[in-house]
């Protein structure tokens, strides 16, 4: 067999695959819709922004649980970027949010700053990524961050985009802050400026709107539902343990020690590896450090 025709023979695999994939996506979120299951964590946000419009608190004072259905749980900022969405008539605003999350993975894979053939790689990988394709059919708000992540990984010695990015980030979930705190410790101290600023005016305009009770609210609500060990469903180590029969208390010893070290993983790629390689650890500590961790969480990973 010639060069000539190993190239189109692996381009034509590399085809069906893809397009097998996607297939398989549009059948999961086709059904998912159907069933009236697509978007379950997008009708958070929509209670969230109803509940705000009407002059009612932005978070749900009553719920002790997680991962049940409405629930809320982010950044006030994060309920005024979704807002002109959830705002759409009927169900028009979950397939926006579902085109715009399934667009913003490929924007991510487009952005990262690897080799053609590394970006073809990961875009079929995400293809038949069931957390991808789980986070997508929930409305959860991964491939969002995935793709703030691309940004600031390909302009990471770049002020405005890293900055504004992780901004961005920590304003639709706190975790991604983080790369603020990196580009402190590797010298880019313009970037986490800027991100800091960003930030702030995102939260002002968010106390403005909301009130400042809401951040009070909001961390009261996390107090109350962020029990890593006793949610079910959840994939912390500490979570698998005790489903294992670890008793809770040593579960719990388990997922803080689990922590411990993402963190000294996290502080040593920043010290002693490269810019990029120290990066991508903060990106991936910014997921494992939440306080339940869940398996669409992997978009990131």
């Amino acid at each position: 067999m010639t060069a000539g025709l190993r190239v189109l023979l692996f381009r034509a695999i590399y085809a069906v695959a893809l397009g097998g994939a996607v297939a398989w996506m549009v059948l999961v979120l086709e059904a998912a819709a159907a069933a009236g299951t697509l978007g379950y964590d997008y009708r958070a946000y929509d209670l969230a922004v109803d509940r705000l419009v009407a002059g009612r608190p932005l978070y749900d004072s009553t719920v002790d649980v997680i991962g049940g259905f409405g629930l809320f749980l982010y950044p006030p900022p994060f309920a005024l970027l979704v807002a002109p969405i959830t705002l759409l008539p009927g169900d028009l605003g979950v397939y926006v949010w579902t085109v715009l999350l399934l667009a913003a993975t490929a924007a991510a894979v487009a952005l990262m700053p690897v080799s053609g053939r590394v970006q073809l790689a990961v875009l079929l990988l995400a293809a038949l990524s069931w957390p991808v394709l789980y986070a997508i059919k929930l409305g959860q708000v991964g491939p969002l961050l995935l793709l703030l992540f691309a940004v600031g990984w390909r302009w990471m010695d770049r002020p405005w985009p890293l900055g504004v990015s992780a901004a961005f980030g920590a304003a639709i979930k706190l975790q991604p802050a983080l790369v603020l705190g990196w580009a402190v410790l590797t010298g880019r101290l313009r970037a986490a400026v800027i991100g800091l600023v960003c930030f702030a005016l995102l939260a002002v305009v968010a106390t403005l709107v909301a009130g400042s009770n809401a951040w009070f609210e909001e961390l009261d609500l996390l107090a109350r539902t962020n029990q890593p060990i006793l949610t079910p469903h959840a994939y912390g180590v500490g979570r698998l343990l005790f489903e294992a029969g670890v008793p809770e208390s040593m579960a719990a010893i388990a997922n803080l020690a689990n922590l411990a070290a993402v963190a000294a993983v996290a502080l040593f790629a920043i010290l002693r590896a490269s810019a990029v390689a120290s990066y991508l650890a903060v990106a991936v500590a910014s997921q494992f450090i939440s306080p339940v961790l869940w398996d669409h969480y992997a978009v990131i990973l």
